[in-house]
């Protein structure tokens, strides 16, 4: 079976849709598929073109085995409306452009977001033919919601729906956004939950904890928040929870942070005055997962709107998947559906002192914490294993080849 993937993102890019476009790609690949991904040149989430990719219109390269064309991008941080339209719509031009040069596929899948990908896979179906899979992150209409999407034109969650009314089958993450699109079209169609997952073997296999001493953590309980710094994720909230640390005199808690995005800068500056908040740059999963096996707990945070009522984070499957106990700041909204399935000790998501209790009251409590992290590898080893996310998605796509 020949498949097209169609994906802004993919390695050596960082964040939760590179991790699911590879998982795909890699998995389908071992079971015999002839895999092709049309990606963006990387640049996310940095803004810059990575070395080995600058100054090219286009590349093709072999990533462990799948044939991979990147496309030109317009390198952006996202950090405003035109940056990030010209980053879309330059992939979407740059991605027609290859799609004519591409053989027939059986199966095509585009990753949205952007809606705008979704096109491209909906051209090449028309031009070469097949059967279009698009796989739904994010949805706009209800993105659009959020401050940051408020310049969007009206046009775009109905551009949206015509191309999920077109596909042939659509998946999604989570079992809320399963229902939700079905709500949304106002029709029966063939939308199927695969969620996010993880390598186990990759994780097990590659992550090798950083030596504490080195860094001078002797004595410290170290709160890690690796992933995204956006809108959504509100990690402002995490220095909150460090000043008011640092002003009663607590001297043992350490607050890393790995990553990037819109919000860094402003993070940054409101952390200028703590010297219990360490920022580091995103680096390779590898380098991360050393980080995160080191520390003593995974610290999440969301932000309070009502998109993320959707959203399972995906940065937190890795923590578990390596034992490592999940505390979450996320609004209550939340909290609900997510402990009915996850391992995860919430915390008050809107008073910094309480939350700053309640981690006290945990770091004395380790047998809770260890507890939480056994219980949460083993989720993982049932549900969020991705050999099974990638079985169950090779036979949906079997099936509809066959129709």
């Amino acid at each position: 079976m020949r498949i097209v993937i169609f994906s802004q993102y993919f390695p050596p890019e960082l964040g939760a849709c590179a991790n699911r476009i590879e998982l795909f790609a890699k998995g389908l690949a071992k079971k015999g598929c002839d895999v092709t991904v049309v990606a963006g040149m990387p640049n996310y989430p940095f803004g810059k073109i990575f070395d080995g990719y600058k100054g090219k219109l286009f590349k093709r390269e072999n990533y462990n085995g799948v044939e991979v064309f990147r496309a030109w991008v317009f390198p952006s941080r996202r950090k405003n409306l035109l940056g990030r339209t010209l980053n879309y719509l330059s992939y979407f031009f740059s991605a027609l452009i290859i799609s004519l040069f591409l053989r027939k596929a059986d199966v095509i899948i585009a990753s949205i977001q952007p809606f705008t990908v979704g096109f491209v896979g909906l051209f090449f179906r028309f031009v070469k033919g097949g059967k279009l899979v698009v796989d739904v992150r994010d949805i706009v209409e209800e993105g659009s919601e959020l401050f940051q999407w408020k310049s969007i034109s009206r046009g775009a969650p109905k551009l949206e729906k015509s191309l999920l009314k077109r596909a042939n089958l659509i998946i999604t993450v989570t079992s809320k956004l399963v229902e939700y699109i079905k709500g949304y079209l106002n029709d029966k169609r063939n939308v199927y939950l695969v969620e996010n997952s993880v390598d186990l073997d990759m994780i097990m296999k590659s992550s090798t904890s950083i030596d504490r001493a080195q860094f001078g953590w002797e004595g410290k309980f170290v709160l890690i928040y690796a992933g995204n710094i956006g809108y959504r994720h509100n990690v402002g909230f995490i220095i909150d929870v460090a000043r008011e640390a640092q002003r009663k005199g607590v001297e043992e808690l350490l607050f890393l942070i790995i990553g990037d995005g819109v919000e860094k800068d402003m993070v940054k500056r409101k952390a200028l005055e703590l010297e219990n908040v360490i920022f580091l740059d995103p680096m390779p999963k590898e380098k991360v997962l050393g980080y995160i096996k080191a520390a003593d707990a995974f610290f999440a945070t969301l932000a309070d709107c009502p998109f993320m009522d959707f959203a399972l984070p995906a940065k937190i499957l890795d923590p578990m998947a390596l034992g490592k106990p999940v505390i979450a700041a996320f609004p209550q909204s939340k909290t609900k559906w997510l402990s009915s399935f996850l391992p995860i000790i919430f915390l008050p998501h809107d008073d910094p002192s309480a939350c700053l209790n309640q981690i006290l009251k945990l770091k004395s409590q380790l047998k809770i914490l260890q507890e939480a992290g056994y219980r949460g590898l083993e989720v993982i080893r049932q549900r969020f294993d991705s050999k099974k996310r990638i079985d169950y998605l090779y036979s949906l796509i079997k099936e509809l080849q066959k129709s």
